[in-house]
């Protein structure tokens, strides 16, 4: 195992040389495979390997490399991915202070490992659809992860290329429901067609094929809600998003994220209106809708 820890601090070096020369998506691939070599060994073999301070250092450095990345406009930070820091940070300052065993935080790094490994495959993604990390100053696509793998895909408003006209938009939307109409139509085409509209800033029209999925689709509405959300939040009818953010919230969608989006909306609601009364009612939905909220509400 001793080959192996070296090999994850080599690599990782070599992921924090990629960053130096801003090569960002290869440091995210090396950040990413330098994790996924370390797990791979512990589990053919399960032996507590010893880190030592330079492995620990090589965490610290993955650290530092994904909050980097998720200060992209690409990559959009949600709860999920600041848990994740926060707790590979406390587990860090843990394991350094002798307050937990090494074999404890290598459970606890494998948060990172995942996150790591769902950052890559965005990253591929983005590189497909638009270019590579960073490469951008105005990225017409934002990209957020959840902890399964699902990726989510929202239209940057106010920098999006290649946007729909108002009769494209119509055209596009009269497709996806001559579409719907089929039942043998692949599903796969139909999520494509919304996910086109709201990528390319027809919100209203892609939030009404989201519903409308989401009634034939069941089984895929907590996504689909949220979708909806995103919509009326990019049209700036920020109180319609809020029931939407709830909706898909209670059909499972994950707390971290739908509590980002809520929060943001919040944030955006405060921000719109000059009168106190108004700040403050938006500053305590946020806190009423959950127990122990992550973030705060300047008013």
């Amino acid at each position: 195992m001793e080959k192996i820890i070296q090999q994850f601090v080599d690599i990782m070096q070599l992921a924090c040389k990629r960053m130096d020369q801003e090569i960002f998506d290869l440091a995210a691939f090396e950040a990413s495979r330098a994790y996924r070599l370390l797990f791979e060994a512990i589990e053919e073999q399960p032996s507590t390997p010893h880190l030592g301070a330079d492995a620990i250092k090589a965490i610290i450095d993955s650290i530092k490399i994904v909050e980097v990345l998720y200060e992209f406009p690409e990559l959009e930070k949600t709860g999920y991915t600041i848990d994740i820091l926060q707790h590979t940070k406390q587990t860090v300052e843990q394991l350094l202070m002798g307050d937990l065993k090494e074999e404890d935080a290598l459970e606890q790094f494998k948060g990172m490992d995942k996150l790591l490994t769902q950052t890559m495959q965005v990253v591929n993604y983005l590189s497909q659809k638009q270019s590579t990390l960073g490469a951008l100053e105005n990225p017409s696509l934002s990209v957020s992860l959840e902890p399964e793998g699902q990726i989510n895909l929202y239209a940057r408003l106010g920098e999006q290329q290649g946007l729909l006209s108002l009769a494209q938009a119509a055209q596009l939307h009269r497709e996806f429901l001559k579409r719907l109409k089929n039942r043998q139509e692949n599903k796969g085409r139909l999520f494509n067609l919304a996910s086109q509209m709201m990528t390319k800033g027809a919100f209203a029209e892609a939030a009404s094929a989201f519903g409308k999925l989401a009634e034939r689709f069941p089984e895929y509405s907590a996504n689909l809600w949220n979708c909806i959300g995103a919509c009326h939040f990019y049209l700036k009818e920020y109180e319609k998003a809020l029931p939407y953010y709830k909706k898909a919230l209670k059909a499972g969608a994950i707390l971290g994220h739908i509590e980002y989006n809520i929060w943001e909306t919040c944030v955006a609601l405060v921000n719109d209106t000059g009168d106190r009364n108004e700040k403050m009612r938006w500053k305590f939905y946020y806190e009423e809708c959950f127990s122990h909220p992550n973030f705060t509400i300047q008013v």
